[in-house]
């Protein structure tokens, strides 16, 4: 059994939601890029540990409920007095699922973002509260993918959605980018950043899965949830 360690935090989303107090959010946020992360590497999570740099009881007590909707701990934490606004967690998993080999005409199928995510926020002139919105955990979803041996190869988008995408594919692809669907956030954000939302921000776009052709179908039909599209392919 090999046992590999995710570790992030929440990036420039932490301070505005610590200010307004958005304690679950913060647990949301803090859990769901770590499981994102795991599950894209076909990793089951086995345990859980954070370090926050100020003293808040709300978010440890809010970052155990969160884990335990995927029947997992908080098995370590540690708070600091000094009140730095920071916070970074690790999330332990298994590797129990094996990726495949990526091959010219498998299509890449797209997960929509539940807003912003948690990257670009200190590109913003000012924070709205609908830009606060909890990060998307799709951990339960893809772990369910990859037991049927549907995935091949997989990332979380925090921002840019191509350079995300050629962290795990060598081959040459082609995006589409008018299929993702739209969010007013997004609509928004295009009239100061333009093309730049695919850039500097996810652009809609929360998580992408390398799958066979053949498996289109599945996904529009097992995934509605994350509203699944095409959003390229390899060629």
């Amino acid at each position: 059994m090999e046992i590999k360690p995710s570790v992030s935090g929440i990036c420039n989303k932490l301070k505005p939601l610590y200010d307004r107090q958005m304690y679950n959010t913060i647990a949301n946020d803090l859990v769901a890029v770590n499981m994102n992360k795991l599950a894209a590497a076909g990793k089951v999570i086995k345990g859980f540990s954070c370090y926050l740099g100020m003293n808040s009881p709300e978010i440890i007590e809010a970052i155990k409920i969160e884990l335990a909707k995927y029947n997992c701990e908080l098995t370590d934490y540690k708070c600091s007095d000094s009140n730095n606004i920071e916070i970074s967690a690790t999330a332990i998993g298994e590797n129990t699922f094996s990726k495949k080999t990526v091959e010219s005409g498998d299509i890449i199928i797209a997960f929509k973002s539940n807003g912003l995510h948690t990257s670009g926020f200190s590109r913003l002139n000012s924070i709205k509260n609908e830009y606060l919105i909890p990060t998307f955990n799709y951990y339960n979803e893809v772990i369910d993918l990859f037991e049927k041996g549907l995935i091949k190869d997989a990332i979380p988008i925090t921002h840019g959605v191509e350079k995300g995408l050629k962290k795990i594919i060598s081959q040459d692809i082609m995006l589409n980018l008018q299929h993702i669907p739209e969010q007013e956030i997004f609509n928004e954000l295009k009239q100061e950043f333009g093309q730049n939302i695919y850039t500097y921000f996810n652009g809609g776009v929360g998580f992408c899965i390398v799958t066979d052709m053949a498996h289109k179908e599945f996904f529009a039909d097992n995934c509605a949830k994350y509203e699944p599209f095409v959003i390229g392919y390899i060629k």
